[in-house]
């Protein structure tokens, strides 16, 4: 799985993805803990990206339900989010040889 083969089905949820990207520290494992683990609303979300709150929660539940993130409730309103580690996967296959057609 690569973010870019996700595209067609999370269209701009890549903002957020990207934005909580920044957020973590990259230990090569599969998932990374953004903010360090700290709740995080989508209301802070949504502030930080200058985006209606609502927005931020589609996108939120767009990138879980394609597996680029997973979240856990902390409160009432927070979460805690974890961000698939796409450069900790293997590479993919590619042809070898010329050019192909």
């Amino acid at each position: 799985m690569n973010l870019y083969a996700l595209r067609p089905k999370i269209r701009e949820a890549v903002y957020l993805w990207l934005f909580l990207s920044t957020h973590v520290a990259d230990t090569g494992e599969q998932w990374l803990l953004v903010a360090n683990g700290n709740g995080i609303s989508d209301e802070e979300l949504a502030m930080r990206l200058e985006i209606p709150a609502a927005t931020a929660r589609i996108w939120r539940l767009k990138l879980e339900a394609v597996g680029a993130i997973r979240t856990a409730p902390v409160s009432a309103r927070t979460r805690r989010f974890e961000l698939f580690n796409f450069a900790a996967q293997p590479a993919e296959e590619k042809p070898k040889g010329g050019l192909v057609n």
